[in-house]
């Protein structure tokens, strides 16, 4: 009963090392998935700030040439 016994124990130890290798490469494509998720939001955050210097820089040459900020904005007609 022993060698069956030791059978088990040795398709149990393979199935486990299995698991564990697909493991280990489940995480390692995860942190590759985050890695490129990072970056991706990273590229997002500096595309906003340059997007939001642009429009800085834009109501900035506007007001320069006295539009204000209700028509800058698109505030409507001010009547004074």
């Amino acid at each position: 009963m022993r060698s069956s016994s030791s059978l088990v124990t040795t398709a149990s130890s393979s199935s486990s090392v299995e698991y564990i290798h697909r493991l280990e490469s489940e995480i390692i494509e995860l942190k590759e998935a985050r890695a490129r998720d990072e970056e991706e939001r990273a590229k997002e955050q500096e595309a906003q700030a340059k997007q939001d210097e642009v429009q800085k820089n834009i109501l900035n040459f506007l007001r320069s040439k006295g539009y204000d900020d209700a028509f800058t904005y698109g505030g409507g007609s001010s009547s004074s």
